[in-house]
């Protein structure tokens, strides 16, 4: 990995974890002033309000990326795309929004929370981030992104206290989402640049229409899932409430893989642009194998946290949230992979078709499995449901690649084997210490430490090429920094 490259994962990475941390701490006070059904009211709802965000997405944040990654070395033609993709963008989600208020006006049950939320899809007209991933600001992102979060966590501990808050909580959570688009119009004055030639919007449509599967890809399945838990379990919101918070527990987890590839896309496009083959074919492998060796001890040591995690964080009457969670475990793995294989080579290669029959693939199997299971294990159902599905696209994924000739799928799984088997390991330590671990928040962190010492001592053990250099690397660092310091004085 570049430096740069390094630095962009890094600060994307240490983002996503202290967002993680406030996030997690607002639900401590959430879960306890509201409860599983207002939190799944409005998981519901935001269900509903997604399609919409959805279509006024299209395919904008991927297509947009990989149009800036290409074009980031001539700050004129980038700056002419940028605005005519802004336009276009501004012109749909008009649109969608007028078709939004009819939908309130005639349909929505509850219309003042449906008016609140309408909040998400301005954010969605206004999310010009792919101008700062396809030049790789990733840092700009990120602080922006901290900062909002920060005042979002302030506002919820001091605003929502009881059930009675429901509608500020609403209103908080959107303005927490809308927030980090609004503040990232500031830097662009120096981020664009005046161009000559009139405006073409238009020849960027077919491509945007083009890529909205692929852009939605994580966002469809939830969205279907938690519609879908609200219509067949009749109305039994608190259903859509365990869910919710499953999927925001486990989902945390595999930020590692995701952000990597998010990192890593405009890399990509910018070295495929290129025709460097042998650079991406390197990147990729080099994904895959931080993608098993990252995300296979995560799954363990969830495993065994999450039954002590949901009752210190969530508080009482949240019993279902760790079963789901421990069913919905193996899609980080699926996630994972079908996140390198997507949204780091599939779209930034233009593959998109190949990545839109899996996300079909993926879309059907989910819908006829939601039919069938939830309305006979409500929330269990969809959460299996979703594992299946997410294992679909990442088959299919997988053989497209294979046939495309870049990759070969035995060298990918081939990877995963020593993970694996170092996590079967941790595992079955952890099953015998977690006898005499207490169920505290000091519990918690011992069975995390003593569940990651586990892992890597294995892989130590057996020699594992990824841990070995990363722990040489790490004190060759360390070494120069101390005879450079040495030096200095």
């Amino acid at each position: 990995m570049s430096k740069s490259l390094k630095k962009n994962y890094f600060s994307a990475i240490s983002n996503q974890l202290l967002t993680s941390i406030i996030w997690s701490t607002a639900l401590f006070f959430i879960s306890r002033a509201l409860g599983a059904a207002e939190i799944g009211a409005y998981s519901y709802a935001t269900s509903i309000c997604s399609y919409f965000v959805l279509v006024s997405n299209l395919g904008f944040l991927s297509y947009g990326q990989r149009e800036i990654a290409f074009l980031r070395d001539d700050k004129e033609a980038y700056s002419k795309v940028f605005v005519e993709l802004f336009l276009l963008k501004v012109l749909i989600s008009s649109a969608v929004i007028a078709l939004y208020v009819v939908f309130i006006i005639f349909i929505a049950p509850d219309k003042i929370l449906y008016t609140i939320i309408i909040i998400q899809i301005l954010n969605s007209m206004l999310d010009i981030s792919f101008l700062y991933t396809g030049l790789e600001k990733f840092g700009t992102v990120a602080i922006r992104t901290l900062f909002i979060k920060v005042v979002y966590f302030i506002a919820i501990v001091t605003f929502v206290r009881e059930p009675d808050d429901f509608y500020k909580y609403c209103i908080i959570e959107s303005m927490g989402v809308c927030g980090v688009s609004i503040s990232l119009f500031i830097r662009l004055p120096h981020l664009l640049t005046r161009f000559k030639g009139k405006l073409n919007i238009k020849r960027h449509l077919v491509p945007v229409l083009t890529l909205f599967v692929p852009s939605t890809a994580v966002q469809i399945y939830t969205v279907l899932d938690k519609s879908m838990i609200g219509l067949l379990s009749g109305g039994v919101y608190a259903e859509n409430g365990y869910y919710e918070l499953s999927q925001n527990l486990v989902k945390g987890g595999v930020m590692l893989v995701t952000t990597l590839a998010s990192v890593s896309a405009p890399r990509i496009a910018y070295e495929l642009g290129r025709n460097n083959m042998h650079i991406v074919k390197k990147r990729m492998y080099d994904s895959y194998r931080f993608a098993w060796f990252s995300v296979i001890p995560v799954i363990v040591v969830m495993y065994f946290i999450v039954p002590r995690v949901v009752p210190l964080f969530y508080g009482p009457g949240y019993d279902k949230v760790s079963m789901l969670a421990r069913v919905l475990l193996p899609i980080l793995l699926a996630m994972g992979l079908s996140t390198i294989s997507g949204n780091q080579y599939l779209v930034p290669a233009k593959k998109v078709r190949y990545y839109n029959i899996a996300l079909i693939i993926g879309a059907v199997v989910n819908f006829f499995m939601n039919l069938i299971l939830i309305p006979k294990l409500m929330s269990v159902g969809a959460s299996i449901g979703s594992v299946v599905a997410e294992f679909c696209v990442l088959i299919t994924e997988l053989i497209f690649i294979s046939k495309i000739g870049l990759l070969r799928i035995r060298r990918i799984l081939r990877y995963g084997v020593s993970y694996v088997i170092a996590g079967i390991v941790t595992g079955i330590a952890l099953m015998y210490l977690d006898e005499y671990i207490p169920c505290t928040v000091f519990g918690v962190l011992i069975d995390i430490l003593a569940g990651l010492f586990i892992y890597i001592a294995f892989l130590l053990i057996i020699h594992d090429r990824l841990v070995i250099d990363g722990i040489w690397k790490f004190f060759h660092k360390v070494r120069e920094n101390k005879e450079t310091e040495e030096l200095s004085e």
